[in-house]
């Protein structure tokens, strides 16, 4: 009994499963971030300059892929301050 209130097991566990769902779902985004941003840096550091101003295919260049990635900031500036 907790705060005058009788839980069933499952009802306990149902509870803090729940709980756990949640802080994954906060937590998880932010480790994909670091582990994308991980991927990137190792994969264009492999580059020499001249990969990186070639395009595989009609589409741009390596380099300009990198610098396109800077543009997911406006997704930060339209949550604003999350404090």
């Amino acid at each position: 009994m907790t705060d005058d209130r009788i839980y069933t097991l499952y009802k306990a566990i149902r509870g803090i499963a729940d709980h756990l769902v949640d802080r994954l779902a906060e937590l998880e985004p932010r480790s994909l971030l670091t582990r994308l941003a991980r991927i990137w840096a190792n994969r264009l550091g492999t580059l020499t300059p001249e990969q990186l101003d070639h395009s595989p295919g009609d589409g741009w260049t390596f380099r300009q892929l990198a610098f396109r990635l800077t543009e997911p900031m406006y997704y930060a500036d339209a949550v604003g301050d999350p404090s």
